[in-house]
């Protein structure tokens, strides 16, 4: 095994600017977790992972993601993990701009399965 430990830097304040902004695309109001609002919305981001498995004549690079949504309006709950996960078979070690890619693409379509789910956004909007 071959490996190496990737430090990503500001993905959490870069996580949370996107998300506010498809909030506010979606017609909400982002305030600081301080405010007294009568809702609340975290997102945690539980799994960033990009491995490689080796094997004889190729390997595999896998990319899982995972990012848990809680949302609280006047006593009543929501939550959900929205996950993405993907193998691809290769013959080649990646680059770390390939890495990025990958990393980048698994994030942005987390991002868009929660903006597009329905049922966060009605409950947000009761």
């Amino acid at each position: 095994m071959i490996g190496a430990d990737i430090t990503v830097k500001d993905i959490i304040p870069a996580l949370e600017r996107e998300l506010k902004r498809g909030l506010e695309a979606k017609g909400f109001t982002a305030v600081s977790t301080r405010s007294n609002t009568d809702t609340k919305f975290k997102a945690r981001l539980r799994a960033f992972k990009f491995f490689i498995e080796t094997g004889f004549w190729s390997g595999a690079e896998n990319t899982s993601v995972v990012i848990n949504v809680e949302a609280d309006k006047r006593g009543k709950d929501f939550e959900r993990n929205y996950r993405f996960n993907t193998e691809e078979r290769v013959f080649a070690v990646p680059t770390g701009t390939t890495i990025d890619e990958k990393l980048n693409a698994a994030l942005s379509e987390i991002l868009a399965k929660i903006m597009l789910d329905e049922e966060l956004m009605n409950f947000l909007a009761q």
